[in-house]
């Protein structure tokens, strides 16, 4: 027997066209409808955001001609109608179906592709490291609803085969703590010189020392211009108790210097490593080290809610303290205890750490 709908199903195989921007569309014809998105993978495991899907991956259609009949004849064979899509060059997809006023059901069968994808692995001690490894991504078929006129906007998500990491949580930060006991914020001042020429006024700048953006308010000066109080509006950064600062304006001859400061945290060095311990069963260790910036990155694998413990590596490094009445410079022995944090599966979470002097 003849199937009624051999018309749509000819007319489906023109159908797969990618990419049209919003400004191409036209207005969909009577009886059609479109599903467009985006079509997504994680290729990188060291990365946070998904990338695109390569261009060229296929999607397939598939609708039964039956459900656009509003009186199915029991006693005809309905054909499926089966269209076909790619992905483009920017992840995205655009297919325009047969529908009808009621909604349809649309099967969504995406086709596997290969990569040469950066996946994460740990090494014999225990260290998280990446490959390149050629990785095999499916996605089971979806099933959706379109109606007439509808643009259906549904985005695609493949998952990598034979990967740990397939439901994950990512945790980063950086590591910082103090290592210059006379070096930050400036909070304590002696007048050396009071100069001349000088006005009241805020926020004044000055000028020397080994830091940046201190500035002052004078509040108060003499019959020649001399600087008779003043005191501290910005901190600033980076300065040295001992520094010798010059107020700007005036005759440039109002000095002061820093008697104190507020302690500033810094990068610890790179290769402090981290110790990351899941609770989802395995009890896997994995390993990270800082980098220069004192900054680490762990991907780990999460199903659902996990707690898992952190622990650090003691380190030890050259660090300027007070001893004695004087700064001294010396090795000092840097750490701190274990912690526990409750993640979730999808987490990116950014968890910074101090890390104490020991000694």
């Amino acid at each position: 027997m003849k199937n009624k709908f051999l018309p749509l199903v000819a007319l489906a195989g023109s159908l797969a066209f990618v990419g049209c921007s919003e400004d191409e569309q036209t207005p969909m014809e009577p009886g059609m409808g479109m599903i467009k998105g985006r079509v997504s993978a994680m290729l990188d495991m060291t990365s946070i955001a998904s990338n695109n899907a390569p261009e060229g991956t296929g999607i397939t259609f598939i609708i039964d001609s039956r459900d656009l009949d509003k009186n199915p004849d029991p006693n005809f064979t309905y054909d499926k109608i089966i269209t076909r899509t790619t992905v483009g060059a920017d992840g995205t997809y655009e297919v325009t179906l047969p529908v009808s006023s009621n909604p349809v059901p649309v099967e969504v069968v995406f086709d596997d592709f290969e990569y040469d994808a950066t996946l994460l692995t740990t090494n014999d001690q225990g260290f998280q490291e990446s490959a390149v490894v050629r990785t095999v991504y499916k996605r089971s078929n979806e099933l959706l609803t379109l109606t007439e006129g509808q643009a259906l906007v549904s985005d695609f998500q493949y998952n990598m085969t034979n990967n740990d990491f397939v439901t994950s949580a990512i945790v980063r930060g950086t590591l910082t703590s103090t290592f210059r006991d006379n070096v930050g914020e400036v909070n304590g001042t002696n007048q050396i010189d009071a100069g001349d020429g000088y006005n009241t006024g805020n926020n004044i700048p000055v000028n020397g020392g080994s830091g940046t953006g201190m500035q002052i308010n004078i509040n108060s000066v003499g019959g020649s211009g001399e600087v008779n109080f003043f005191n501290v509006s910005n901190a600033g950064t980076g300065y040295t108790i001992g520094d010798i600062l010059t107020i700007s304006g005036g005759n440039a001859n109002a000095t002061f210097e820093v008697t104190s400061v507020s302690t500033e945290e810094e990068s610890v060095p790179a290769g402090v490593v981290l110790t990351f311990i899941t609770n989802n069963g395995n009890g896997q260790e994995y390993k990270v080290a800082t980098d220069n910036n004192g900054q680490y990155f762990v991907r780990l694998p999460v199903s659902g809610q996990d707690n898992i413990l952190v622990r650090f590596a003691d380190f030890e490094t050259q660090t300027t303290y007070f001893e004695n009445g004087n700064f001294v410079t010396g090795l000092k022995i840097y750490g701190r205890n274990p912690v526990n944090q409750n993640i979730f599966e999808d987490d990116i979470r950014e968890l910074d750490f101090v890390m104490a002097r020991f000694n």
